[in-house]
């Protein structure tokens, strides 16, 4: 109740509350409904009740005083004057002699007397009101101002075009504020300004003044230029840019730090686009090359050196780092040189490495990419399964960092199978015999010689010698034993006989013994100088060893004639003495067969390849294709054939008229063994399908993904004639590991 008179007086009359007025000067006080009193002109009244013409307070109302309930009930064509007001008393208007009184009693309304309509009005006010509440006829100050969908209650809120259009909620019903018409942008100052004559919330204009120190950036005309005032629509970014910074090293968040208007510094970069770019380009954001390598050489070229920026796109190249040249995918050309993780720059190459990086020195970045490399192809010169790589780094120990990039390698390649080993030299043949002489051994693997015959016996009555045995290699074939002596043959004067054979040794040499089969080798290969990596190759065998030498074989007995018993003069024993045959010499024994190669391992798969190198990778993802297998182990050679034995030769004859006889023949030496089969080579093992792989010092790895398609298989291993070698190792699969 806020009125444009003062409050003097308060009385009840009957249940109203009637208030009293004042208004140009006069003064009119309230009635005590106790003692019936109208103190306003000093008239008289009556102390008891009221008669029956006269309203209740003893004032009696005119004839055509109309009935009421609230002083605003009471109408004239004069309320407003000094004297025509009313005031609502026993149910009737009764003229008071002053202004009207229009205070409702709600405090926070302004109350007045329109002369123009001669009625109250009663004014909500919102301003009578604590901060963040509302005037309702009514309930006085609330909180919530109510209102019906469709009624006007709420447009009187409307004060701000600028603060938001306020409307009827229909389901809580009660008046709700909407947005402010003009948004923030950032790092900017909202202004809003009222269309002239405009009431609606939504009839104003925006503008936007950037924050002291930031800037929004325009691009026309292959430049950008900076502005500070914005007009709708605001860009999304607002003043984006923070002014200060003179370099800007290109980020994973894409800031713009130096306000030149990319992630990163025109003036320090080589500019590379396989849509518009031309290698014949000087590199400039406006004339940009086509593929990324003319851009690093055009960088490494430049006083100071660049880095290069690269567009979204597919690069089928093989890309080759340069020291001090730092290479930055996910730009967009075709939209000012912007940056984000939806311009894929893809480098897709043709070869089993990405990115070979070797011999840097300086710190630098390989950031943004989509790296794949192609499945490796044949063997090393050395036989060993070549490796796959998205990324290979190479003694560079000022620092590489790996950021936010998607690398997926290839396929490692076979490893090629061992050789089988070679046959074994065979042993020779034993020296025959010569009339009496003995014939020599034969030659064997190492010492595994055969065993001289025995020389034939003297002629005359004696026995023949025996050979010598063959020799045995420790671990080889057992030697073959000489043969035995021809035995002695006999004269009388009656008779002789003939002198007895040498013996043939009854056993050649023994066989040798076949070699060990290889060992299968570890499960991680290892790095060269060079960053080729070479997987684990199968142990190769153990060569056979020889076989026994054989046994020589024994001499022939020698003899004489003898007489017979008409002969006359009679023959005497010892006149035509026979000499016995020389036995032939063993065999030598066989070389051992060679040893079966082990077979060559696997090339692995590798998202990443560090050797000798310091290396951060971050944010990003990996996958890896299956290692190659293992080359087979190949079988030990065959053992070499033993040699024969010599020849015995036969003994002395002799023919007269007493008798015909002759020397015992020599024998013949045994045959060297054969030598044992070498051992077969194990199997190669399977190349591996790791993320990281490196030799030296750990890299730092931090919020990355690994995905491994598995380790190739391990070659099957070959064989010593008894049992097969070890098959190689299955290829190991794992986000990390470090090499041997």
């Amino acid at each position: 109740m806020r009125s444009n008179r003062r409050f003097l007086g308060i009385g009840l009359l009957g249940s109203v509350l009637v208030y009293g007025c004042a208004g140009g000067g006069s003064t009119f006080s309230g009635i005590d409904d106790e003692a019936g009193a109208d103190s306003s002109s000093g008239s008289g009244s009556s102390s008891g009740g009221a008669d029956a013409g006269k309203a209740e307070g003893g004032q009696t109302p005119p004839p055509d005083a109309a009935t009421c309930v609230h002083n605003t009930d009471c109408t004239a064509t004069d309320l407003c004057s000094a004297t025509g007001g009313l005031q609502c008393m026993g149910g009737f208007c009764i003229p008071t002699g002053k202004p009207m009184n229009c205070d409702d009693g709600v405090p926070c309304t302004d109350d007045s007397c329109n002369a123009t309509t001669n009625k109250c009005v009663h004014t909500p006010d919102d301003g009578n009101c604590p901060s963040g509440e509302f005037c309702d006829t009514v309930m006085n100050c609330v909180q919530t101002l109510s209102c019906t969908p469709g009624d006007s209650v709420c447009d009187r809120l409307d004060t701000n075009a600028c603060s938001g259009l306020w409307t009827c909620d229909t389901t809580a019903l009660h008046c709700v504020q909407g947005a402010a018409p003009c948004a923030s942008v950032p790092n900017a100052m909202t202004s809003c300004t009222a269309a002239p004559g405009g009431g609606d919330a939504g009839s104003v204009a925006c503008s936007w003044t950037c924050d002291s120190g930031y800037v929004h950036l325009e691009y026309g005309n292959g430049t950008f230029s900076q502005v500070t005032s914005l007009t709708p629509p605001p860009p999304a970014g607002g003043c984006e840019c923070k002014l200060g910074g003179t370099t800007d090293k290109p980020d994973l968040g894409f800031v713009d730090s130096n306000c030149d208007g990319i992630d990163g510094t025109i003036a320090n970069a080589i500019f590379v686009d396989e849509v518009t770019g031309v290698d014949t380009n000087t590199g400039t954001m406006a004339a940009p090359v086509k593929t990324i390598g003319k851009g690093i050489m055009l960088a490494a070229a430049a006083s100071p050196l660049k880095d290069v920026y690269v567009s979204k796109g597919a690069y089928p190249e093989e890309v080759k780092m340069q020291s001090g040249v730092s290479i930055y995918g996910g730009y967009d050309a075709s939209n000012a040189w912007s940056r984000a993780n939806a311009n894929i720059t893809a480098i897709d190459s043709p070869n089993a490495v990405g990115v070979f990086a070797n011999n840097l020195g300086a710190a630098q970045d390989i950031q943004l990419f989509s790296i794949t490399s192609a499945n490796a192809q044949g063997q090393t010169p050395a036989g060993d399964g070549v490796s796959s790589f998205g990324i290979l780094i190479v003694n560079s120990t000022a620092g590489i960092t790996v950021g936010g990039c998607n690398i997926t390698a290839g396929q490692g390649s076979t490893g090629a199978d061992g050789a089988t080993g070679a046959t074994g030299n065979a042993g020779t043949v034993g020296g025959p015999a010569q009339g009496q002489a003995n014939g020599g051994g034969g030659s064997g693997c190492g010492s595994a010689n055969g065993g001289s015959g025995g020389p034939g016996a003297a002629a005359g009555t004696n026995a023949g010698t025996q050979g010598t045995a063959g020799t045995q290699i420790s671990g080889g074939g057992t030697a073959g034993q000489p043969g035995g002596i021809g035995s002695a043959g006999s004269c009388t004067l009656t008779g002789s006989s003939p002198g007895g054979p040498g013996g043939t040794p009854t056993q050649s040499g023994g066989t040798g013994g076949p070699g060990p089969n290889g060992s299968a080798g570890g499960n991680v290969g290892s790095f060269d100088s060079a960053g080729d990596y070479i997987g684990p190759a199968g142990g190769t065998g153990n060569p056979g060893t020889p076989g026994g030498g054989g046994g020589g074989g024994g001499g022939g007995g020698g003899t004489t004639h003898g007489g017979t018993p008409v002969e006359f003069p009679p023959c005497n024993c010892g006149d035509n003495n026979i000499a016995g045959g020389g036995g032939g010499g063993g065999g030598g024994g066989g070389c051992g067969g060679a040893t079966g190669g082990g077979g060559h391992g696997g090339g692995g798969s590798f998202a990443i390849g560090i050797v000798s190198s310091t290396v951060t990778v971050a944010q990003t993802t990996m996958s890896t294709g299956t290692g190659g297998n293992g080359g087979k182990g190949g079988d030990g050679g065959h053992g070499g054939g033993g040699g024969l034995g010599g020849n015995g030769v036969a003994g002395g004859v002799d023919n007269n008229s007493c008798s015909d006889e002759s020397g015992g023949t020599g024998g013949n030496g045994g045959a060297g063994g054969p030598g044992g089969q070498g051992g077969g080579g194990a199997g190669g093992t399977g190349g591996a399908s790791v993320c990281v792989v490196y030799k030296g010092g750990s890299p730092t790895v931090t919020n990355t993904q690994c995905a491994n398609a598995g380790g190739g298989q391990g070659g099957q291993g070959g064989t010593n004639g008894l049992q097969p070698a070890a098959n190689g190792a299955p290829g190991v699969a794992t986000d990390q590991i470090a090499s041997q």
